[in-house]
């Protein structure tokens, strides 16, 4: 096993799941979709307003503000009082709530003196924004390093020196038929941070595909599958009154993405992709990075090594099944001859002999 990496005991790694299962569990109880990136508790208050009362979540947020979000009118719902923002009210000041957040938090702190990969307090705020805008409940799915992370710590592994990324990659297909009208998403990005701008593309008529914070280089990139011809192309996407990059093979990568944990401060749930499959399409988007870009071409075959390490060890079925998915993709052909490409480097030998026997399984048939 590559000695840059940590195995985590099972005790450890039953933290994890212990983690990941409550985030699943607090996912259930907020219909709504309405988390909050707080400090400590969240309380609710009221405001009365000619006549009428209405409710507002207050809470310290990761950079020490003191925010306000508002839940809804009281006696929005039923004349016994027992509305949308009745039950929100009563899950905010829930002590049994509070009490699991805090315990949420406090697993995090405990994994990250393990040897985990946690977020930043900046990434770690993204994503609260984006649950908030439900994305992650319409399928939107994370893609790239994070991803990378957490597929590792799925499988109970996590980097000695990880390699952090200042760009979140966010692949938001297949949103039409679950998010509940547009979302006007640059504006929304305010309740991320009040700095937070639409990055301008080089082309001045097109969407804005990227959200970036004043005087921080973290940003987050919206991507949609695309094909070789169109790749690096902004697409618009009505459903966010925004925009995507189209990126090539981003189909393979993320079909069949299904919901994990990422190590946000207090766990969030996500789709991600199946680790199988983001060791052939790191192959492969490896193979079409040009000499200028050589640092970024090693960090994706570094991943790609190492994903497929761990895998061979803990489940080499899921990297036989992916590698026998290649020829499904909507450009499938060029999707294994950029993996092949890739795969010429005597040190990637053993990536090879698995994409071999895969190829030599499907042309066998079923017996």
């Amino acid at each position: 096993m590559d000695p840059g990496l940590i195995r985590h005991p099972l005790a450890v790694h039953t933290l994890y799941a212990e983690l990941q299962q409550a985030c699943f569990d607090a996912q259930a109880q907020e219909p709504t979709g309405r988390p909050f990136d707080a400090v400590g508790a969240v309380s609710a208050m009221s405001k009365h307003i000619r006549g009428r009362t209405y409710w507002y979540a207050q809470y310290l947020d990761a950079v020490g503000r003191r925010r306000q979000v508002y839940l809804g009118p009281q006696g929005d719902g039923t004349p016994q009082g027992d509305g949308p923002t009745e039950r929100t009210v009563a899950r905010l000041t829930d002590p049994e709530r509070v009490g699991m957040l805090e315990h949420r938090r406090s697993l995090v702190r405990t994994l990250r003196s393990a040897g985990f990969t946690t977020l930043d307090a900046t990434a770690s705020r993204a994503l609260t924004f984006l649950e908030r805008v439900r994305l992650f409940r319409a399928g939107a799915a994370v893609v790239g390093t994070p991803a990378y992370h957490a597929l590792l710590a799925q499988q109970g592994f996590s980097e000695r020196v990880p390699v952090q990324t200042e760009d979140f990659g966010i692949q938001v297909d297949r949103l039409a038929l679950a998010l509940p009208g547009p979302a006007a998403l640059a504006a929304l990005a305010r309740d991320w941070h009040p700095d937070a701008f639409p990055v301008p593309t080089m082309n001045r008529k097109s969407a804005f595909a990227s959200l970036k914070i004043r005087g921080h280089t973290f940003r987050l990139d919206f991507l949609i599958a695309g094909h070789i011809g169109n790749t690096g192309r902004v697409v618009a996407i009505p459903q966010l009154n925004f925009g995507a990059q189209a990126l090539a093979f981003l189909d393979y990568l993320t079909a069949d993405a299904q919901p994990g944990l990422i190590l946000s401060s207090t766990g969030t749930i996500a789709p991600l992709p199946q680790p199988g499959r983001f060791v052939w399409h790191k192959c492969a988007v490896a193979a079409a990075r040009p000499p200028a870009w050589a640092a970024k071409r090693a960090k994706d075959l570094r991943q790609a090594r190492t994903l497929f390490a761990v895998l061979q060890e803990t489940d080499p079925d899921q990297l036989l099944e992916a590698a026998a998915q290649i020829d499904t993709a909507r450009e499938g052909a060029a999707l294994r001859a950029r993996v092949i490409k890739t795969l010429q480097a005597e040190e990637l030998s053993a990536l090879r002999e698995c994409l071999e026997q895969a190829s030599s399984s499907r042309r066998a048939g079923p017996r």
